[in-house]
């Protein structure tokens, strides 16, 4: 129940963070039955991301991209590679192409872009090819999240993944819009809600654990000093 409500709490908090996935939690019973009666078990409860697309709003900004389907880019994270879905992005004074928060974006092989500020607009096509003038300058690096591993969240909306995701280099059903942004997954109402009943529960919950243990101290003494 107290990680339901952190995570809860997280999604309500990050429901504005552009690119946000939801976090949610499952647990499973294991039912065992080497004792004299069948007893239930509940697992340890992993956390994992709602993979549900944000709403993708137009905002005019040349600079914004929104990743339609599925992937994640890639940006420096200080002692690594991050990757992330919150394409609002701005040129620093170097030149170099970072998101909104100062991380470099990153090309398919974790090398940063660089823009010549005096060159004109920044065009990015639906494969991350970034070009200025008709000269590319680069391509921003897509990115596939594995099935299998955890994936832990970083600054924002960014997630650093256990195993090593894999270049996207077929842009049908994936790719990027320039001049969009995805906004978080995160459903307020419905989690608003959710973080109330949870909330509710939890105190129930933990005022009946106070009120057995208050029992079973008040039973000791009563026994111990028969």
């Amino acid at each position: 129940m107290a990680r339901r409500l952190d995570t809860v709490a997280a999604n309500v908090a990050n429901a504005a963070t552009a690119g946000y996935r939801a976090g949610e939690v499952t647990f499973e019973t294991i039912l065992t039955s080497s004792a004299r009666a069948d007893v239930n078990y509940p697992t340890p409860g992993p956390t994992f991301l709602a993979q549900r697309t944000g709403e993708i709003v137009n905002t005019g900004n040349s600079l914004d991209i929104a990743i339609q389907g599925e992937g994640y880019m890639a940006i420096g994270n200080g002692d690594g590679v991050a990757y992330t879905r919150d394409g609002r992005l701005t040129i620093a004074p170097d030149g170099q192409l970072q998101t909104i928060t100062g991380q470099a974006v990153l090309d398919i092989g974790g090398a940063p872009i660089q823009i010549d500020p005096a060159a004109g607009p920044v065009a990015i096509a639906r494969d991350g090819m970034v070009s200025q003038g008709g000269r590319q300058t680069g391509a921003i690096g897509l990115f596939a999240m594995p099935a299998e591993g955890a994936l832990s969240r970083v600054e924002g909306a960014a997630i650093v993944p256990e195993i090593d995701p894999e270049p996207i280099l077929d842009f049908t059903a994936n790719g990027f819009r320039q001049g969009y942004v995805e906004r978080s997954n995160v459903q307020p109402v419905a989690e608003m809600t959710r973080l109330i009943t949870l909330q509710r529960t939890f105190n129930a919950l933990w005022a009946s654990m106070e009120d057995t243990e208050g029992a079973l101290r008040q039973a000791i003494r009563t026994l111990g000093q028969g």
